[in-house]
């Protein structure tokens, strides 16, 4: 079971994480708190506030975990490219 997700990133201030999705195999387990975000800056070094969140109650997966980060980028002007960088993602497992 999962108690906790972590992605570790660093972004431009052109662009957000605006959801994390979590799988179970190919379905989509809706998590509301993950659905609507709005992070950036940097957060690469460890884990935060910003880049930890806690699974209540604990996600349950039974055919092997899919993790999709979706990222906007907004742009100021065609010359302007927003990045991103992922660290590492990692999951706090809950052992029965």
């Amino acid at each position: 079971m999962i108690e906790k997700i972590s992605v570790l990133f660093r972004t431009s201030v052109e662009t957000k994480i605006i959801e994390i999705a979590i799988y179970d195999g190919a379905k989509q387990i809706p998590i509301p708190k993950l659905a609507v975000l709005s992070l950036s800056g940097i957060h690469d070094e460890k884990p935060d506030d910003s880049n930890t969140f806690t699974l209540d109650p604990p996600l349950e997966i039974q055919y092997g975990v899919g993790v999709s980060i979706n990222v906007l980028f907004s742009s100021p002007s065609p010359s302007t490219l927003g990045e991103i960088t992922f660290t590492s993602l990692g999951l706090q497992l809950k052992t029965v």
